[in-house]
C-alpha cells in the first residue's frame, strides 16, 4: 500500500461545529488524516455526511452525538484519504469502555505506512474547563483513561487531539503526561515549525476570553 509520508501528509484537527454544514470546508482541508470534534450529526445526516465525504475520497466515522444534551451536538470523528485506512479500536480499560457511544471520546486506528497503525484518542472536553472545577475534572478523568488504554499500545505511534475546553494546567493527568511521560504539546512548540506557539484557536463569542 502506499506509504505514510511526514513530509507531504500530515494529521489535522477542527472542532467543525457541524460536519454536514461544513462539509465541503472538511473535504478540501488539506491533510491526510483529520480529526474533529462537534461534528453534531444525527442518523440520517451522519448518513448523508459519510457518502459525500467518500466522494471527495476520505473515509469518515462519527461517534453518537453528547447524551447529556436535549439536541444534536458534541461527538468526535475522524477522517483520513483514500487509500488509507481509519478503524474504531475498542477501549481495553473498563473505566473507557463506560465512556462508550457517550459523544466525548473516540479511540481510533490510522494506516501511516508500515507494519503498525497509529492509536489516536480524540477528546471533546466538557465547556467551561478554563474556570468551571467539574467540567476540567471531567475532562482530565478522560485523560487518565487514556493514560491507562496507552499502556496496552507500547510500540504504537500514539497521539491526543482534541478541544479540551481547559488548559493542560487545568487537567492534572494531561500535564503529568507532558512533564513526566515525554508527551508533548505540539502548540506549545509550533515554533518548530514555523507557527506561533501557545497560539490561540478558540474565541465563542465578541466578549470571551481567547484561548487555545
Amino acid at each position: 500500500g502506499k506509504t505514510f509520508s511526514p513530509d507531504h501528509d500530515i494529521l489535522g484537527f477542527q472542532n467543525c461545529t457541524h460536519a454536514w454544514n461544513y462539509r465541503e470546508e472538511l473535504a478540501d482541508v488539506k491533510a491526510t488524516g483529520l480529526f474533529v470534534t462537534e461534528p453534531s450529526l444525527c442518523s440520517k445526516d451522519e448518513g448523508k455526511t459519510k457518502l459525500d465525504l467518500l466522494a471527495h475520497g476520505w473515509t469518515a466515522l462519527f461517534s453518537h452525538t453528547d447524551v447529556e444534551l436535549k439536541r444534536n451536538s458534541g461527538g468526535v470523528g475522524a477522517m483520513v484519504r483514500n487509500p488509507f485506512r481509519v478503524f474504531g479500536l475498542k477501549p481495553k480499560p473498563k473505566d473507557l469502555q463506560c465512556h462508550t457511544d457517550k459523544g466525548r471520546f473516540g479511540l481510533y486506528g490510522i494506516d501511516i505506512g508500515g507494519p503498525l497503525h497509529a492509536v489516536i484518542f480524540v477528546i471533546y472536553g466538557w465547556t467551561g474547563g478554563h474556570t468551571d472545577n467539574l467540567a476540567a475534572s471531567r475532562t482530565d478523568d478522560l485523560c487518565a483513561c487514556f493514560l491507562a488504554e496507552s499502556k496496552h499500545w507500547l510500540g504504537y505511534p500514539l497521539a491526543i487531539f482534541g478541544d479540551f475546553n481547559a488548559t493542560p494546567s487545568r487537567l492534572p493527568h494531561l500535564q503529568m503526561m507532558i512533564d513526566n511521560l515525554g508527551w508533548c504539546d505540539v502548540g506549545a512548540v509550533a515554533s518548530r515549525w514555523g507557527g506561533i506557539d501557545s497560539q490561540v484557536t478558540c474565541k465563542a463569542h465578541s466578549f470571551a476570553q481567547p484561548s487555545r
